[in-house]
């Protein structure tokens, strides 16, 4: 039989404060970054209810429990945070068919998507730097002091597919950096 097992890594980033984001915009962020885990979670559960095992691993982002402070976007947080309390709720549902349910919280990760989503924001906001200025001045809050790859996030995946991380469900597992024990 065919072991299932899934990963949900989508999102979207769009800009707009509490009173300038349209519902629209909103309701987009929420479909793509909420309702998309949702729908996956379903999509895959069937099958490890039937092979009594399984690890759904959603990908979130600092954003969801930390406010970041200098970039205005409302939706991508509120439904960051929405996807880390959906995770916990399907790890009580699941759990007893053998699903293993966890959130992988990626810090600052240099990425297209958030080189997109900075760039944009820069340029609607007050502070006149460059992309570059922005990732030195965000890599100084690291503890760690530089930016995380692709490959870190890929690597918490594997561990918690893995069964070396099988009496682990429920958790918000931060690869940040250290980045969310500084305030700011």
């Amino acid at each position: 039989m065919l072991k299932v097992d899934g990963h949900y890594n989508v999102g979207v980033a769009f800009p707009g404060s509490v009173v300038e984001i349209d519902v629209a915009t909103w309701e987009k962020a929420l479909s793509v970054n909420l309702t998309g885990a949702l729908i996956a979670g379903r999509a895959v559960a069937p099958q490890m209810i039937k092979q009594k095992s399984g690890s759904i691993i959603n990908i979130s982002s600092i954003s969801g429990l930390r406010i970041l402070a200098g970039l205005s976007y409302v939706s991508y947080p509120t439904s960051k945070a929405a996807l880390n309390q959906l995770t916990k709720v399907m790890a009580v549902e699941l759990g007893q068919h053998g699903i293993r349910c966890n959130t992988l919280v990626p810090g600052f990760i240099n990425t297209p998507m958030v080189e997109q989503a900075v760039l944009k924001s820069l340029s609607q906001g007050n502070e006149s730097m460059s992309l570059q200025q922005y990732l030195d001045k965000r890599s100084d809050r690291i503890p760690l002091k530089y930016w995380g790859s692709a490959w870190d996030i890929a690597h918490a995946a594997v561990f918690l597919a893995s069964d070396e991380s099988r009496y682990i469900t429920g958790i918000e597992l931060l690869v940040d950096g250290g980045a969310t024990l500084l305030a700011g």
